[in-house]
């Protein structure tokens, strides 16, 4: 009888006929525990900020696991992962220390911030100023991004900059558009609600980073002369090394570090629920940034680079890559063209000879492939190829099932 009953849970029919022996629902259940299977390691050696449920930017504790959710909808987007980032600027939410106001006047807690804390500040320019900015000097150099939370006040445009010896981007904070962007600079904007939004500037040169500026506006592509009362609302300034702004790290009297979000299944919880002859693994994931190559969704391996399954975010192919790798590395197809934050769903199943993929329900394509017969130790989610290939996304849910579903299945558990 008990064999039986076992036979049944973990794959020979009845009430788990499909072998599911992990199943990992982040966005649902908003968090680590599993619903069936071993819960993950989760490490992160830094607080750090996500938004919440109400919408509203607040701190994670060390080593706590991030379901970040849509400023706008409020819908979880899932587990959040990311690299390591330092946040050189100083007084990230203070324009009124650290920073030099030339030409303007800094309004301190102004107005209620991303945070839902009356912290955000009014940069005001000066009458008849058309010079007129907040800015800290930086000694740094290479690619760098800036990026600050700002709202329309009197005035509804801004101009912001990480060097203004390279130039700056025009941002609309009525409307959430990009205006003119000047040589060398690439700018993006993302609304988070209650007329805020998030502006960065990323410098694609590696010149000398200095004078990083915040400058109100009301015309695209031209300082305005100031009044003495118009201005905008500032918050959450950001300078960190990279070609894209990630999660917001507020800073004092110093830079601050975030370190990366690790998490794995390892030990006798990964080969509890693992099977080496065949199997197949569906994630959900949606990819924050489309920049950057070798960025891990998740990674299947024996903690070396040259045996497993991984799928991964690769700029150069402009879209979503699996590979099943046996010393050498076999790409399986499709690659998937994927927009940024977008979610996408997808399935990679092994067997003796190939494997098969399936994305958002879409005809299941099968790669011939030689299945490595190492055995496989580790489950990494959010990296890959033994940690050293970070993504930068969420990951709403993972599910692996000890068995080769059919294809008409992982199109099904994919749609």
């Amino acid at each position: 009888m008990k064999y039986a009953l076992g036979n049944m849970l973990n794959g020979a029919g009845g009430l788990n006929a499909d072998g599911l022996s992990l199943d990992l629902q982040f966005a649902t259940d908003k968090t680590l525990t599993a619903r069936k299977g071993p819960t993950p390691v989760f490490t992160r050696g830094s607080t750090n900020t996500f938004v919440g449920s109400d919408g509203l930017i607040q701190s994670a504790a060390v080593n706590a696991p991030r379901f970040d959710h849509d400023p706008l909808t409020l819908a979880c987007k899932g587990l959040l992962i990311e690299e390591g980032r330092t946040n050189s600027i100083l007084q990230s939410e203070d324009f009124g220390t650290s920073w030099s106001a030339i030409g303007a006047t800094v309004s301190v807690n102004a107005a209620t911030s991303p945070n839902g804390l009356v912290t955000a500040d009014k940069v005001i320019l000066d009458l008849l100023s058309t010079t007129g900015r907040v800015q800290q000097a930086t000694t740094l150099s290479g690619s760098h991004t800036f990026s600050a939370f700002l709202k329309a006040s009197e005035w509804n445009l801004a101009f912001i900059t990480p060097s203004m010896a390279v130039g700056g981007v025009w941002f609309n904070l009525s409307n959430g558009t990009i205006g003119t962007q000047q040589a060398g600079c690439v700018g993006s904007i993302v609304s988070y609600g209650n007329g805020w939004y998030r502006c960065s500037v990323t410098l694609t040169g590696t010149g000398a980073i200095s004078s990083t500026r915040v400058t109100p506006t009301n015309a695209d592509n031209t300082i305005t002369a100031g009044d003495g009362t118009s201005g905008i609302f500032a918050w959450g300034a950001q300078l960190e090394a990279g070609s894209f702004p990630t999660s917001y790290i507020p800073t004092t009297t110093a830079a601050l570090a975030r370190s990366a979000d690790v998490c794995s299944i390892t030990g006798s919880d990964f080969s509890g629920f693992y099977n080496q002859s065949e199997g197949t693994i569906i994630a959900a994931a949606s990819v924050d940034v489309l920049a950057g190559n070798n960025r891990g969704i998740y990674g299947i391996n024996n903690n070396t680079a040259s045996h497993g399954f991984l799928t991964f975010y690769n700029a150069s192919s402009s879209g979503i890559i699996s590979q099943s790798r046996n010393t050498a590395s076999t790409t399986l197809s499709p690659t998937f063209t994927n927009s940024a934050g977008v979610k996408f769903t997808r399935a990679l199943a092994y067997y003796l000879g190939g494997c098969s993929i399936a994305t958002n329900g879409s005809a299941v394509t099968d790669t011939a492939a030689t299945i490595s017969t190492q055995t496989m130790l580790t489950l990494q989610i959010g990296n890959m190829l033994a940690g050293s290939f970070q993504g930068t996304c969420h990951i709403p849910s993972i599910r692996y099932y000890r068995k080769r579903l059919p294809n008409a299945k992982l199109a099904q558990l994919t749609a």
